[in-house]
């Protein structure tokens, strides 16, 4: 009876102690989770402008760097166009400002290609890197983006269009490099 009972009691506290791992791991699951979905949000916020809900200048240099290392190693190619709207925001309202340019953002970042990568440069820029695609080959719809720009301003009531500036790569690879340069500082 004596060995019974010392059986008993041994697999009483094997099963407590199963009982009470798994229920350490599932906690250690849910803190895991919990921490990642931090990170989610932290990584939102260093990754992404506020204002526009596009990508930020951060972002867009490590995507240009990685572009040019990966067009570089497979000799491929890919175009950075830069849409400015400067000229034309800096005349009104800073909040009315803001207001048309988060427009003319979500609509022309709705009509890139899901590859394509469209981040906030300076006050009012939008840069648009189109992922393995010449140069020549962006004009096609950097034009498209330019005129729906431009029909957001006219009902905007505003005159004028954006400077643009289009580089290709590796064409145009010293002023790309000068422009992620220039966005480091």
């Amino acid at each position: 009876m004596d060995m019974t009972v010392v059986l008993f009691v041994i697999t009483s506290l094997t099963a407590v102690i199963i009982i009470l791992l798994l229920f350490l791991i599932k906690q250690a699951t849910a803190l895991r989770n919990q921490k990642e979905s931090r990170a989610e949000v932290i990584d939102r916020y260093i990754l992404i402008d506020v204002q526009t809900g596009i990508y930020n200048e951060r972002f867009l240099v490590k995507k240009l760097e990685e572009e040019i290392y990966r067009s570089a190693r497979y000799n491929s190619h890919f175009a950075l166009a830069i849409f400015d709207f400067t000229r034309i925001l800096s005349r009104i309202e800073k909040e009315k400002a803001e207001s048309i340019f988060r427009k003319i953002v979500a609509s022309l970042s709705r009509d890139t290609r899901f590859s394509d990568i469209s981040a906030r440069y300076g006050e009012f820029g939008l840069a648009i890197v189109f992922t393995v695609t010449p140069k020549i080959s962006a004009e096609v719809p950097i034009n498209r983006l330019l005129n729906k720009a431009k029909e957001i301003l006219n009902r905007e009531n505003l005159q004028g269009e954006p400077e643009i500036k289009v580089y290709g790569f590796p064409e145009d690879k010293t002023e790309i490099e000068k422009f992620v340069i220039k966005l480091k500082k």
